[in-house]
């Protein structure tokens, strides 16, 4: 029978073989999922799991290295903060897995806008969304408490948003966008007029900022391929994009929040412009007038993905 060193070198000339195939065909497999296994390796030989463990973590430093495998985000905490498109949760667990997160808090809001609006809802005490009055319920659930809704509001970003978060991702302006809300662009002037697009998502990322000041912040466009709001046509394709009562186009708003973000240097990703959905294919990658399908969602996953992959967390002391 072999002894324990020869079968330890064995299963390391195994591990390193592993990892060559994946930076050979440039997969972004996370190591993650080399790590998962260890219990049956661990099991079935006599190499000890920590001797596994330590080979992995030095196969991570030399991906990294090597520019194939990103895993500066594995083991850290990421929030989406957002309206429905992030509530359906349709794009976030593929950036989970990609790239290694420990913990995912998903923290959407259906129908919110950013803009300051009168819209209330009922949190759970850990600060997750249960529901929103008039809309899945009428009555509050046990055990909930009421809070302010759109995105800007330092009532919601401060139960919503965890403290010991690492990167918060947020998605909105689809619902300031609406064919009949008519929200106006406004401008930057200080203080920032939180009834206007450009001064609710200025006035936002400066509570985050306050409320989680280690963290990244990322702010990602509306989604492209809105359609018509008519139950007849919404799920097909358009040959022109859709405008609300002002003449604003939801590129517009995607435009207007690149600006904020340039002006407040905040890391913008330009989901609007880089899905590939527009007006001609939508009803491959939309459901209704503006929520993503499973193909939607992988679309926004892989733009998102892109962008990350260029940016690195704050390491805690």
């Amino acid at each position: 029978m072999e002894n324990k060193k020869l079968l330890k070198w064995k299963i390391v000339s195994i591990v390193l073989a592993a990892a060559i195939l994946i930076v050979g065909i440039g997969s972004g497999y996370s190591i993650v999922k080399l790590k998962e296994k260890t219990d049956i390796l661990a099991e079935i030989t006599a190499v000890q799991k920590d001797d596994i463990v330590k080979l992995g973590e030095a196969l991570d430093v030399a991906l990294e290295e090597s520019g194939s495998v990103n895993v500066s985000w594995r083991g850290k905490k990421w929030c989406s903060y957002g309206d429905s498109i992030t509530q359906l949760k349709s794009w976030q667990d593929y950036i989970t897995e990609y790239f290694g997160f420990a913990r995912h808090y998903e923290r959407g809001i259906g129908s919110a806008t950013i803009t300051k609006s009168e819209q209330t809802w009922w949190a759970n005490p850990d600060g997750s969304y249960n529901s929103r009055y008039g809309f899945e319920s009428t009555e509050q659930p046990a055990g909930t408490t009421e809070h302010e809704g759109y995105f800007c509001s330092t009532d919601r970003i401060n139960t919503m948003i965890p403290e010991d978060t690492d990167l918060v991702v947020v998605m909105g302006g689809t619902n300031d966008a609406d064919l009949s809300l008519n929200i106006p662009l406004g401008d930057l002037s200080y203080p920032y007029d939180e009834t206007t697009f450009k001064g609710a998502v200025a006035s936002m990322i400066v509570k985050i900022q306050q409320r989680v000041p280690n963290a990244v912040i990322v702010l990602c466009s509306p989604l492209s391929g809105r359609g018509p709001e008519d139950e007849t046509l919404m799920h097909g394709n358009t040959t022109e994009p859709q405008y609300n009562g002002i003449g604003l186009t939801t590129q517009d708003y995607a435009e207007a929040m690149e600006e904020v973000c340039e002006y407040l240097s905040i890391p913008y990703i330009d989901v609007f412009g880089e899905t590939g959905i527009n007006c001609f294919n939508r009803a491959q990658y939309i459901s209704d007038t503006v929520h993503p399908n499973d193909e939607g969602g992988k679309a926004i996953a892989r733009v998102i993905i892109g962008r990350l992959e260029t940016l690195k967390p704050v390491e805690r002391k």
